[in-house]
């Protein structure tokens, strides 16, 4: 779905435990606003909101959890999340779907607004609202990234497995013609889940935005182990910058095809930073952390230099996982108002700016059309922060169960409905009931998907990380309470 297709996105579960008395107590201590775990020795605790281990992307559930009436506080699962994973699910969905029945579709997205791309920065806003949330409540980079594994990779895997049986087994997969003649080696790469970063065909054409949320746990990664992890807005902010900057057709893109001189300068100033920040923040942690963090910096940093889509979205996207970041720190009243406010102007002068001087692959020679697809960006982008804002102002509501079911499973929304829409049912003479068709089958497959395959897994990465789990945890020391958000600056604790 590459070709043809410029929208993306990516899930993410956790368990809901009792609360005792003690809990309670502290809970109650604390606001109300924290929620409260419990360590090995049974010393209870504050500890961050326990949100689903969801991001963005991989929109996952708590195996065996729905979401019920007291997920609207941040002691489960959070509702407006699940609302708005919903939404910007279906609008891929419904964008993929509709864009190959009907031209005039296609031109409004290209031209007017752009559902697809609108619910990919949703997804990136909410997987940086949640994901750091979810390594700081458990405390362990081992366990992060064992739930991520589990959560993510089994029904990708799975996806991809699927369309390789359809095409090979039934001849029964169209739309992606250019992967066959080398399926072996594109399908290696794309079982890494970060494809876009080697310019090789995709089986999946949304699954570029994979190779971004990893990146960001990478980044996260590395921040929490400098102790930094808190600090987002800033790092938002550089990011937000930046896509100001690189928005510019003289920027290389992608590195693979155009590696001169100037290119080869541009990668070794990006590669020696990544080293600089990752051994500066990992310093004293021992000489294996300080290499795994300084290998995977240098692996993101080229990964990036080398990916498909223009500069200024690399940048723009990583600035946006920060920045739902920085809401989820306003939230918690560690991040001030006025910060988060100027954080907001700024983004909006990103992507007015970015797309005034943006390059894209998408563009055409008629000066009026690409006036309307620049227009078309503004609203998309400007659209996907004010609805995220909307969502977090509505976080203490109730939304409608079928929104919120769908929010569950729309991990398995944002991959299976390229074998709907490619293997799905088609009647050229009725593309309506087409559309209507490839849609409700989309939605009864990521229902059997959830059911028996993330669900089981999410699971399964439990054991696994409880597994891996230190016999003799020691007790965690009470974090200090948030900062009063009328300080106007970014609180670290």
């Amino acid at each position: 779905m590459r070709d043809g297709h410029h929208d993306r996105v990516a899930s993410r579960a956790m368990s809901e435990e009792s609360v005792t008395d003690t809990r309670a107590a502290l809970r109650a201590a604390t606001g109300g606003g924290a929620a409260v775990t419990e360590t090995t020795s049974g010393t209870a605790v504050p500890s961050a909101p326990r949100a689903s281990d969801d991001g963005g992307l991989d929109v996952g559930a708590t195996a065996g959890a729905t979401p019920d009436a007291a997920s609207t506080s941040f002691g489960t699962r959070l509702e407006f999340l699940d609302a708005l994973r919903g939404l910007a699910a279906m609008l891929v969905v419904v964008e993929h779907i509709s864009e190959q029945q009907w031209t005039g579709f296609q031109t409004f997205a290209l031209e007017r607004f752009r559902f697809g791309e609108f619910g990919v920065v949703v997804f990136f806003m909410i997987s940086g609202f949640i994901i750091p949330a979810s390594l700081e409540r458990r405390g362990s980079l081992r366990e992060f990234w064992i739930g991520r594994v589990f959560r993510l990779f089994p029904i990708y895997w799975a996806t991809i497995v699927a369309i390789l049986v359809l095409h090979f087994g039934f001849h029964r997969y169209r739309g992606i013609d250019f992967y066959w003649p080398h399926w072996a080696r594109y399908t290696a790469y794309n079982a890494t889940m970060v494809q876009n970063f080697f310019t090789t065909r995709m089986a999946l054409g949304q699954s570029w935005t994979l190779a971004y949320e990893m990146t960001f746990y990478v980044a996260v990664s590395i921040l929490f182990v400098g102790g930094v992890h808190r600090r987002t807005a800033p790092i938002a902010a550089i990011g937000l910058l930046v896509a100001m900057v690189v928005a510019n057709p003289g920027i290389p893109h992608p590195l693979a095809h155009d590696l001169n001189a100037k290119v080869t300068a541009a990668l070794v100033v990006m590669i020696v930073l990544a080293l600089g920040a990752a051994a500066y923040l990992s310093r004293g942690k021992g000489p294996v952390t300080t290499s795994l963090c300084m290998l995977f910096a240098a692996l993101c940093a080229v990964g990036l230099a080398n990916r498909y889509e223009p500069a200024f979205q690399a940048a723009f996207f990583l600035g946006t996982m920060f920045f739902g970041n920085a809401v989820y720190r306003w939230t918690k009243g560690s991040l001030s108002g006025r910060t988060l406010g100027l954080l907001s102007i700024l983004a909006f002068v990103s992507i007015v700016v970015a797309q005034s001087r943006n390059w894209s692959p998408w563009l055409s020679g008629n000066p009026v059309q690409n006036g309307r697809f620049h227009m078309a960006e503004v609203l998309t982008y400007g659209g996907a922060y004010a609805t995220f804002f909307v969502g977090v102002l509505l976080r203490d509501k109730h939304f409608p169960k079928p929104l919120l079911y769908l929010g569950t499973i729309s991990y398995s929304l944002y991959l299976v409905h390229a074998i709907a829409l490619y293997a799905g049912p088609e009647w050229p003479a009725h593309k309506t009931w087409t559309v209507l068709a490839q849609i409700a089958l989309t939605i009864v497959l990521s229902a059997l998907t959830y059911q028996f395959i993330e669900k089981p897994a999410i699971a399964l990465g439990r054991k696994v990380a409880k597994a891996t789990r230190p016999k003799h945890r020691g007790s965690a020391a009470p974090p200090s309470p948030p900062r009063s958000p009328a300080g106007g600056g970014v609180a670290t604790g």
